[in-house]
């Protein structure tokens, strides 16, 4: 067996994830993948992963596990208290564990889910690409399951992370902001009334949210348009059942379905859905098509120049270090980490 994690207690809910599944919604099999994909992606960066490896999602409160070969970690998303050996850790951070050493995470101060990744990746067989776990299929990740006490998981090749880097402040997410929404495709089948409903008042996260469905309530949302057939749905797409209690669609959400969608999570603020948690209050404001792209532009510029200053730090440091006195004369010795390349 090669390298490899022990999972020693699962936590609440603890899934392998990835980056998702694209191009099957036609058949009924939604995207998936990380619930906070910006936390996930940050983890994978840290550890010198490629940002699609698998990770591991935990909920609320997170899993125990063993580490006999040791390896290289980081850990990110909502706050969560962790420790090695009973030593607190912090999060966002690039961490070496020693051989033989236990990272425990504990429960999130606010929040809702946290991401695990280990330098190499989980090495778990993809399934239409993805080694995402879509539990309600019981598709990909381990066994179509949430891990369990007892579950090996292998690891790939390590990646090319550095011990103590660390993800600047202004890129960790910030949790308990309101999200942005463009409105519509239907929101022409609601009041004035709903619509104004939904952007100046709160609503409630619900107990029976899931990773399919953010279920609220608050001031209900009066559906006035006709019967509506059934259309394609994406995850932030916010429905409104005949309760009139809007429902915040997930990774894991349906790809049709016969409710009327009043507004649209920006892509950028998806994040922020995957941290919702069972009675938090949350607040909507409305953006243009223009602005949700902007926002989406910059988000995913910031990462990749943060990604590629990282880049460019550690090709200096090794040349730096590379340079060698041999039998009286200095030779410089360049390594190119991101490529392997010498």
């Amino acid at each position: 067996m090669g390298r490899c994690v022990e999972i020693v207690q699962p936590g609440l809910l603890t899934t392998v994830q990835d980056a998702g599944r694209s191009g099957f919604e036609a058949v009924g099999v939604p995207p998936g993948g990380a619930m906070d994909l910006h936390s996930y992606y940050l983890a994978n960066l840290l550890v010198g992963n490629s940002p699609e490896q698998a990770a591991l999602e935990f909920t609320l409160t997170g899993p125990t596990v063993f580490f006999p070969e040791g390896g290289l970690i980081a850990i990110t998303g909502a706050p969560f208290e962790c420790q090695m050996d009973g030593e607190p850790l912090p999060l966002w951070t690039a961490l070496s564990v020693p051989p033989g050493r236990v990272i425990n995470i504990g429960s999130a101060a606010s929040g809702l889910r946290g991401y695990l990744a280990v330098s190499g990746g989980f090495d778990l067989r993809p399934v239409m690409a993805s080694r995402s776990t879509l539990l309600r299929a019981g598709l990909g990740g381990l066994e179509g399951r949430a891990v369990r006490a007892g579950d090996i998981l292998l690891l790939g090749d390590t990646g090319t992370g550095v011990v103590g880097e660390t993800v600047p402040n202004e890129l960790r997410l910030r949790i308990g902001e309101p999200l942005r929404v463009v409105l519509g495709p239907q929101d022409d089948y609601f009041d004035p009334d709903s619509i104004e409903a939904l952007l100046s008042s709160s609503y409630l996260v619900r107990p029976e949210s899931d990773r399919m469905g953010i279920r609220l309530a608050g001031r209900p949302l009066t559906v006035i348009g006709p019967s509506l057939i059934s259309d394609g749905t994406v995850p932030g797409a916010i429905q409104v059942p005949a309760d009139g209690q809007p429902i915040i669609l997930g990774a894991d959400g349906q790809t049709t379905g016969g409710y009327p969608k009043i507004a649209t999570v920006i892509s950028a603020d998806l994040p922020l859905v995957g941290q919702l948690r069972p009675g938090d209050q949350l607040a909507f404001g409305a953006v243009g098509v223009v602005e949700a792209r902007q926002a989406a532009t910059e988000q995913w510029c910031r990462l990749r120049l943060w990604a590629q200053r990282r880049l460019v730090a550690r090709r200096r440091q090794v040349r730096l270090w590379g340079s060698m006195r041999v039998e009286g004369h200095w030779h410089r010795v360049t390594v190119e980490e991101e490529t392997g390349k010498a």
